[in-house]
């Protein structure tokens, strides 16, 4: 099998406006660059096609985290049938996948918490 290449999230925003504007205001390149930093482009990864699942639904739920007073805590749990649901998948393959979007979990929360 031949991996696929893959990226989940947003791209960069453009941000040629705020530059123009920031320009036109009389700011130098120098403030430009500081104000507005270079924005990354998303990672762009190989994915074996039998993740392909796990990614979507990993993708899927970026915006279902909790949040405590101390930081991010994990996804929301709550979340993970509906969208299961909505993206088709079989009954069969949800606990497999759950076991692959714990394991992305505790990895994102360890690269989180390592960061800072």
């Amino acid at each position: 099998m031949e991996a696929v290449r893959r990226q989940c999230g947003r791209s960069p925003p453009d941000r040629t406006a705020d530059i123009q504007a920031l320009r036109a205001a009389g700011m130098s390149e120098q403030q430009i660059s500081q104000l507005l930093p270079a924005a990354s482009a998303p990672a762009i990864f190989e994915l074996w096609p039998e993740n392909e699942t796990a990614f979507r639904l990993w993708c899927s739920l970026r915006t279902q985290w909790r949040v405590g007073p101390a930081g991010l805590i994990g996804l929301d749990y709550t979340a993970i049938p509906a969208v299961m649901e909505l993206q088709g998948i079989a009954p069969e393959q949800r606990s497999t996948l759950f076991a692959a979007l714990r394991l992305c979990e505790a990895v994102a929360l360890d690269v989180f918490y390592q960061e800072k």
